[in-house]
């Protein structure tokens, strides 16, 4: 049965040799093995880092890590953004620091804009965060 997270690895797996053993050669043939791995998404304030380890171009490491406590996250392709002025964030999610300040996410950019203030409050165009 499939699933979307899920895909087939084939690896290759090289005999040990203990030690006065004869070499391996070119001609060994490697055992060549398919996996089934499946991919759980990122948790809640978690971003997905993709990297190639040094000396392994071909290699592709996925780890979701923890967002900083002074970030938040609106998607895993964005990642973790730096909380702007005026909010307060957790690491997960971001709220306005003023009550009624009503802060509306942009999934295309991944995040968050001050959309409007309470009462008396205005609305400054600014991006709201520091440089």
């Amino acid at each position: 049965e499939g699933s979307a997270n899920a895909v087939y690895v084939r690896l290759a797996l090289v005999r040990s040799e203990p030690l006065g053993a004869e070499p391996m050669t070119e001609a060994d043939e490697p055992l060549s093995v398919a996996v089934r791995v499946t991919c759980k998404p990122c948790g809640a304030g978690q971003e997905l880092q993709r990297s190639e380890p040094s000396g392994a171009p071909t290699r592709k490491v996925w780890t979701c890590n923890a967002c900083p406590p002074d970030h938040y996250i609106v998607s895993l392709e964005a990642g973790c953004k730096r909380c702007p002025v005026g909010a307060m964030c957790n690491g997960s999610a971001l709220v306005g620091a003023l009550a009624g300040s009503v802060w509306v996410p942009d999934e295309s950019m991944g995040v968050m804009w001050l959309q409007s203030c309470p009462a008396g409050h205005a609305v400054l165009f600014d991006d709201g965060y520091a440089s």
